[in-house]
């Protein structure tokens, strides 16, 4: 008798463990999947669109990115500048830029620019608009 009880007891806890194995699977395969999808929704907001100051009829500076994860930049201020780089999705609505090429032929260092919503980004304090 004292080792059925002790075997029902083993399996009671054996199982709980098993359901609570299987609980935590489906959290982490949740936000696995929900932190990729919102990654994807930000990439396709930014991604072949022209982003431009004060407007896209006649842009100052206007920035495109593509899908390759490339971008390219340009300005007609400041005589003209333009610059080229990659760029990659670190989540929270945040890209990372890395150029490397421009006109100037300065050493432009990484920079975090912010998608506001679908239409605004937010680079520096200046918001640029598609």
């Amino acid at each position: 008798m004292f080792f059925l009880k002790n075997r029902k007891l083993l399996y009671l806890i054996n199982s709980k463990k098993i359901r609570m194995r299987k609980f935590i699977s489906i959290i982490v395969i949740t936000v696995f999947f929900s932190c990729n999808n919102e990654n994807q929704k930000t990439d396709s907001c930014l991604v072949g669109f022209d982003w431009c100051v004060p407007n896209c009829e006649t842009p100052k500076m206007a920035w495109k990115f593509s899908s390759d994860k490339s971008f390219n930049y340009s300005t007609t201020l400041f005589g003209g500048i333009s610059a080229w780089g990659t760029w990659k999705n670190i989540g929270e609505q945040k890209i990372e830029l890395t150029y490397t090429k421009n006109t100037s032929n300065t050493n432009i260092p990484n920079q975090t620019i912010q998608i506001i919503d679908c239409k605004t980004l937010k680079i520096g304090n200046t918001l640029y608009k598609r």
